[in-house]
C-alpha cells in the first residue's frame, strides 16, 4: 500500500478529494436550502429532495475528514519550530480569512438591505462586538452568536489546524533535547490514540460536554484524515487505520444517542474508507474527476460560506413574491434558483477574492527540512 501511495501522481491525489470536497459543500446547501424552499409549506418538496436534504447536515463530517487529510499533506517536510507555527498560521489565515471577512460584510449589507425590502425577514444588525469576535472565530468562546450559522465550523477547523502543528513543534523540541526516536513515535502514538478515543466519547455522549466550541467533540474526524494521509504514505499500518474506522462504527451503532450521533460517525468512517478506495480503484476516484465535481471542489469554500446569505435569500425571495399560488413546482424552481444564485456567486467569489487569497497565502513560505513526512520528526520519508 506504501508503494500505491507513493507512485500515485499529485493530481490524481487530489482529484478525488477536491471532488469530494464539492459533494460535501452541495450538500450542505441542498439542506439548507431545501428548507428555505419548503418553510411554511412542510413536506412541499415531497420525499426525494427532503432525504436528500436531511442527509446534507452530513457534508460537515466530510469536510472535517478531508481538512485531516489535507493538511497532513500541507505539513509534509516541515522544519517545526515556533517560526514554522507562526508562518503556518499566518498563511492559513490569510487563505481563510480573506474570504471569511468579506462575507461577514457582505451579510452585514445583506442584513441592512433584508430589513428594508423583507421587513418579516429582519434581523438586528451585528454589534460592533459581534463582528469582531466572528472576525477572529472566537464568538462561542466569548458568548457571542455566529453572524451565519456554518461559521461554527470554522471555528473548529481553525482550532484543529493550530493543535496539530504545535503537537509537532513540541515533539520536535522532544527530539533536540534527546528524546530517542522510539520514545516519541510512543508518545505520539499515545497521544493520537487516547484524544481519538476522548473525542468520540464526547461526541456520543459517554463523557459530559465540554465547554461549547472546544474543538474535542469533533477531534475524531479530523484525527481519522490524518490516520488516512499516514496510511496513504506508509507510516501508518493497515491495522490502525482499521480500528479507527471499527471505533466509528461501534461508537455509533452501540453508544451513539439519536439519529445524529449515530449517523454522523459512520459517515465519518465511510469518508475515510472512500479516501482510501481511492487510492486503489481508478474508476471510483475518477468518478469525481469529471470537470463538473472538480469546479464544485474549486469553489466549495466560497459555496459553503455563500448558500446562506446568497442563496437562501433567492430562494426566499421567489418564495415570497409567488405568494398564495405557491406550489410544488414554484418551490423546486425557488429551490433552483438558490442553487444557481449560490453557485454563481460562489465561482465569482473563487475567482474575485479566494484564487488571489490563496496566491497571497503561498508567498508566505513555510520553513523546510529535507524530505521528511509529517511524522518527519518520527520517521523518515521513503524515497520517492
Amino acid at each position: 500500500m506504501a508503494a500505491t501511495g507513493e507512485t500515485a501522481s499529485s493530481s490524481a491525489r487530489f482529484e478525488f478529494i477536491d471532488g469530494l470536497r464539492g459533494v460535501a459543500a452541495l450538500l450542505v446547501a441542498i439542506a439548507h436550502l431545501a428548507d428555505a424552499a419548503s418553510d411554511r409549506h412542510p413536506g412541499i418538496l415531497g420525499p426525494g429532495i427532503a432525504e436528500l436534504a436531511s442527509f446534507g447536515r452530513y457534508g460537515v463530517q466530510i469536510f472535517f475528514v478531508l481538512s485531516g487529510f489535507v493538511i497532513a499533506h500541507s505539513l509534509t517536510a516541515g522544519e517545526y519550530s515556533f517560526k514554522y507555527f507562526g508562518r503556518f498560521a499566518a498563511r492559513r489565515f490569510v487563505r481563510l480569512d480573506l474570504p471569511y471577512w468579506s462575507v461577514i460584510l457582505l451579510e452585514v449589507g445583506l442584513l441592512w438591505l433584508s430589513g428594508h425590502l423583507l421587513v418579516q425577514y429582519s434581523r438586528e444588525l451585528p454589534s460592533t462586538a459581534q463582528i469582531l469576535t466572528n472576525a477572529f472565530y472566537v464568538q462561542t468562546f466569548l458568548g457571542y452568536e455566529h453572524i451565519l450559522p456554518v461559521f461554527w465550523t470554522l471555528c473548529y477547523e481553525v482550532q484543529f489546524y493550530m493543535v496539530l502543528v504545535l503537537s509537532l513543534v513540541l515533539l520536535e523540541k522532544m527530539r533536540n533535547a534527546g528524546v530517542s526516536v522510539v520514545t516519541l513515535r510512543t508518545i505520539a502514538s499515545v497521544a493520537l490514540s487516547l484524544t481519538f478515543l476522548w473525542s468520540i466519547c464526547l461526541f456520543v455522549g459517554l463523557l459530559p460536554p465540554l465547554r461549547p466550541g472546544l474543538f474535542l467533540d469533533r477531534w475524531f474526524q479530523f484525527a481519522l484524515g490524518v490516520v488516512v494521509y499516514l496510511y496513504y504514505r506508509g507510516h501508518c499500518d493497515r491495522d490502525v487505520l482499521i480500528v479507527s474506522m471499527v471505533v466509528c462504527v461501534v461508537a455509533a451503532v452501540v453508544f451513539g444517542d439519536g439519529t445524529y450521533r449515530v449517523a454522523a460517525p459512520l459517515v465519518t468512517a465511510a469518508t475515510g474508507l472512500a479516501i482510501v478506495a481511492s487510492f486503489r480503484f481508478e474508476p471510483w476516484r475518477k468518478s469525481l474527476a469529471g470537470p463538473v465535481m472538480q469546479f464544485l471542489g474549486r469553489i466549495s469554500y466560497s459555496l459553503y460560506l455563500l448558500h446562506l446569505g446568497i442563496g437562501w435569500r433567492t430562494t426566499v425571495l421567489v418564495r415570497e413574491l409567488i405568494g398564495v399560488h405557491y406550489s410544488t413546482v414554484w418551490a423546486y424552481i425557488a429551490f433552483l434558483c438558490g442553487m444557481l444564485t449560490s453557485i454563481v456567486a460562489a465561482w465569482i467569489m473563487n475567482v474575485l477574492i479566494e484564487r488571489p487569497a490563496m496566491k497571497l497565502a503561498r508567498t508566505i513560505e513555510l520553513p523546510k527540512q529535507g524530505p521528511r513526512t509529517l511524522t518527519g520528526v518520527l520517521v523518515p520519508a521513503p524515497a520517492p
